[in-house]
């Protein structure tokens, strides 16, 4: 897939075991392997990151997923969340890295923990507002102070 792909990013409340994410890859894969907008094919890959961040990614050079096209895989992704009980549409969920292990905290607690200086400026943070692959390989983990965190802390 080329830099350029659209990326949507879907983080799991929890980390899901191997097993978890087997079925959740291959069920998506499924539902790629005919995921159309307008009535023509998307092409586009899944990928489970950290067995938590299911991404997914759509080369809209030929066809641009619509509205209807991201509904029905949202339907699919809470219909397969439901399969393994987990929920991938927490959005107050926070991923960071602390001594190489993804920890994920509701927000309220992730600025709590910066305010106790827990969180610091060098601290890996997970970036789920990347827009395409591009920026998945160049800004998907940043330091916080490289973060869009940065930003609103400094308001």
């Amino acid at each position: 897939m080329p830099d350029s792909s659209r990326v949507w990013v879907y983080q799991s409340d929890r980390q899901m075991t191997p097993e978890e994410g087997q079925k959740v890859q291959s069920q998506i894969s499924s539902f790629l392997g005919s995921w159309m907008s307008h009535g023509e094919d998307l092409t586009a890959a899944v990928h489970i990151f950290l067995n938590t961040y299911l991404i997914i990614a759509a080369d809209e050079r030929q066809v641009v997923a619509g509205g209807c096209s991201i509904d029905k895989l949202e339907k699919e992704i809470k219909a397969v969340g439901r399969l393994i009980g987990t929920d991938f549409f927490n959005r107050m969920l926070t991923g960071y890295m602390d001594e190489g292990q993804l920890k994920q905290v509701p927000l309220h607690q992730f600025w709590a923990m910066k305010k106790a200086g827990i969180i610091q400026g060098n601290t890996p943070v997970i970036n789920t507002l990347i827009k395409n692959i591009g920026e998945w390989k160049t800004v998907w983990i940043q330091e916080f102070s490289d973060s869009w965190h940065q930003e609103m802390w400094a308001r």
